[in-house]
């Protein structure tokens, strides 16, 4: 039998029961995700996630969840990454005058 972790991250429980990154925070922001404040990231408990849809989460279904949000991170680190360049760019050349 699979062991499923005690606690995921908002963005794979939000994968979990179908809804964009940006909307699971909403969710958890708003109380409708159960979510256990921590250090760093806050993670929703996997056991409340599967009471709430209904369906026991195992294992598998997080690894699946994971794999399918890499390229979607992967994304948003390129993005942020571009972004903090530009940035940077445009600050040196407003400074230099």
């Amino acid at each position: 039998m699979d062991a499923s972790p005690l606690t995921v991250p908002i963005d794979v429980a939000g994968e979990l029961i179908g809804v964009p990154r940006q909307t699971a925070y909403r969710m958890a922001k708003a109380g409708a995700l159960p979510v256990m404040p921590g250090p760093g990231r806050s993670k929703v408990p996997t056991a409340k996630l599967s009471a709430l849809l209904g369906v026991e989460i195992t294992a598998a279904h997080i690894e699946d969840a994971r794999a399918r949000l890499a390229p979607k991170r992967a994304a948003l680190l390129d993005y942020q990454a571009s972004y903090r360049r530009e940035r940077a760019t445009l600050t040196a050349k407003t400074t230099r005058r």
